[in-house]
């Protein structure tokens, strides 16, 4: 049984490997809000870099969606979370965030999963954004910070180690994920505005540079040590945020390993 567990492992770190060095190996979706708001829909890049599919239409508004630890696509349009189908891009039914701990004329702008699961939103306010832990459930709102320490926010993702990474569009911080804090400034964009910034499966950030005197965004890899901007895509739409799901075939192996071990430990 040793054996056949360390062989199922050894084939499981193989696959993830052959996952994270594919370009093929997970889907990137954003919202588009490029024309008229009938037209407005979730999008998918293309993975041979031909700009972005539009996945249905007449979907509404979401700023920046973030895939739960389950798989499920979640958006936000400023009061409101939702789930989104990504083969159909049809959006569920609202649910309306509560709490009573908002400014007036505070916006959500997107949602952001942690390693437990647990969603986090920030917001746009005159002044700045604030961060919140919200239950997808019943749509509770609980303060992380209600001021942010480095401006407004424009994007935020969690990457490995369960850090929290925040864009104010010119510079990358992190921050502690129970307080808001300033941790770190990771450092400067070097002259290019980034939006929403998110990591993919193979462990790299990626972020947006909307094009904001016409309806187009160029989405770029970030390196963390230099902070180099590299491999633009370019899409013809105006975009929000970045999605990444792993392909399955990796975890589903490290999973089925999991078992063997749990099996054994009987």
């Amino acid at each position: 049984m040793r054996h056949l567990f360390l062989r199922c492992t050894v084939i499981a770190l193989a696959a993830l490997g052959m996952f994270a060095t594919t370009a093929k190996a997970f889907d990137i979706y954003s919202w588009q809000t490029t024309n008229d708001f009938n037209d407005w829909s979730l999008a998918r890049w293309d993975s041979e870099g031909a700009g972005t599919v539009h996945v249905g239409s007449g979907e509404g508004l979401s700023f920046d969606p973030a895939f739960s630890l389950t798989g499920v696509l979640w958006g936000v349009d400023g009061s409101n979370i939702f789930t989104i189908n990504t083969t159909t891009g049809a959006v569920g039914a609202p649910r309306a965030v509560t709490g009573n701990i908002f400014s007036l004329n505070e916006f959500l702008i997107g949602v952001a999963f942690n390693g437990s699961g647990a969603m986090y939103s920030w917001s746009q306010r005159t002044g700045g954004s604030g961060i919140y832990r919200i239950n997808t459930v019943t749509g509770a709102a609980t303060i992380v910070t209600s001021t942010s320490p480095i401006g407004s926010i424009f994007g935020m993702t969690f990457g490995p180690g369960n850090t929290l990474y925040a864009s104010n569009g010119t510079q990358l911080f992190r921050l502690d994920p129970n307080t808001g804090a300033l941790l770190q400034t990771v450092g400067t964009f070097g002259g290019t505005f980034i939006t929403s910034i998110n990591f993919g499966v193979d462990g790299v950030m990626r972020g947006l540079a909307p094009d904001f005197a016409g309806n187009a965004t160029d989405m770029y890899t970030i390196n963390l040590q230099t902070m180099a901007l590299t491999n633009p895509q370019h899409s013809a739409d105006y975009l929000y945020g970045i999605a990444t799901i792993p392909a399955p075939a990796g975890a589903a192996l490290l999973l089925g390993c999991g078992l063997i071990a749990a099996r054994r430990r009987r």
